[in-house]
């Protein structure tokens, strides 16, 4: 609990400490792919520095699903480094603080998170399960990073600590957290398309306008991370499809 801020942190949960292996990491079955430019059911919001903003209203709730279309000025392959690149979120991505692999294998990875909130929004922790699917077509690759709410091997919060000093003893436990990348390569594969697509609850006693007022901005700012990232070319190794 610092400082007064924005509350579009509520839907950057995408986003290690030590690894600790233990069983290989099942595909998540049927995942929907959504296209907001062909649906709708989804409400254009805006468009800003090259990504445009889709919302649509859950049936079973108040909250909203927010897709961010836009170009990342680097190779889906690059793009797909920097998702991947669990050991190092921590530096780039908004309030959070500490992510620890509890599993991992060559299909994605169970991890948990700890995200630190300005005041007076109280801290969030949450175990995933990602998922990393690659299609080929045409010669070119196109990412999917998928993730969603999974405790089959949970972090204890005595883990948190010891990875971030400043972790609270009772963050707050979002009940539903589901969400992707989609990596489509443009230009012949120099550029990328990129969808990201959320849908949160973050729990705690906040009302469900104060939960989606902001993902506009969030999700803006997640896109800037990653393209500010993908540009960091000397943080990793040559990339080509795969």
């Amino acid at each position: 609990m610092k400082s007064p801020g924005k509350l579009g942190f509520f839907f950057m949960f995408l986003s290690l400490a030590p690894l600790v292996s233990f069983a290989e990491p099942t595909l998540t079955p049927s995942v929907q792919v959504h296209a907001p430019d062909k649906d709708s059911t989804w409400e254009r919001l805006k468009e800003e520095d090259r990504v445009t903003i889709f919302l649509r209203e859950r049936q079973e709730g108040t909250i909203k699903e927010g897709i961010g279309k836009g170009v990342v000025d680097a190779p889906p392959c690059r793009v797909f480094q920097v998702l991947s690149d669990s050991e190092r979120l921590v530096e780039f991505i908004p309030y959070l603080k500490a992510r620890i692999i509890k599993s991992a294998g060559t299909n994605g990875e169970y991890v948990c998170q700890y995200l630190d909130f300005p005041w007076p929004v109280w801290d969030r922790f949450v175990n995933f399960r990602i998922n990393h699917i690659v299609n080929y077509r045409n010669s070119l690759c196109e990412y999917f990073v998928h993730w969603r709410k999974d405790e089959t091997y949970a972090c204890t919060i005595a883990e948190v600590k010891k990875a971030y000093q400043g972790a609270v003893s009772n963050p707050v436990v979002p009940p539903a957290n589901d969400g992707y990348w989609h990596l489509l390569p443009q230009e012949g594969g120099q550029k990328t398309l990129a969808y990201y697509y959320v849908f949160t609850d973050p729990g705690g006693s906040i009302p469900g306008w104060l939960k989606n007022s902001f993902v506009d901005d969030a999700i803006l700012k997640l896109f800037r991370a990653i393209r500010e990232r993908a540009g960091k070319s000397h943080l990793y190794p040559p990339c080509q499809c795969r």
